[in-house]
């Protein structure tokens, strides 16, 4: 959570193979690949509105630059998630038993 914001006071754990707060590492458990799959889909459908929230007023005070760079990262994610093979390698591989 705290990639999306950036927050000045996080910091990166170091059993992370990571650099930044902003890279990404799943972390979750492993489940089915038809609940990932279903998970995944949820998140497809309604990728229209959560970029929406973006341009939307409730947003509009927010400095533009944090603002575009919260929606990268989110538009990040989407990328990760329409490719089915970045699915499978940033997702499905990096699941916790």
């Amino acid at each position: 959570m705290s990639g999306l914001v950036n927050a000045p006071y996080a910091e990166v754990s170091e059993l992370l193979e990571i650099s930044s707060v902003q890279d990404r590492v799943y972390r979750g458990f492993c489940r089915t690949e038809s609940l990932f799959e279903y998970v995944r889909q949820e998140y497809l459908n309604h990728e229209s509105e959560i970029m929406s929230v973006f341009d939307s007023k409730e947003v509009a005070d927010m400095n533009p630059k944090e603002l575009d760079r919260a929606k990268k990262f989110i538009g990040e994610f989407f990328t990760i998630l329409k490719n089915d093979e970045s699915f499978k390698e940033e997702i499905l591989s990096n699941c916790r038993n």
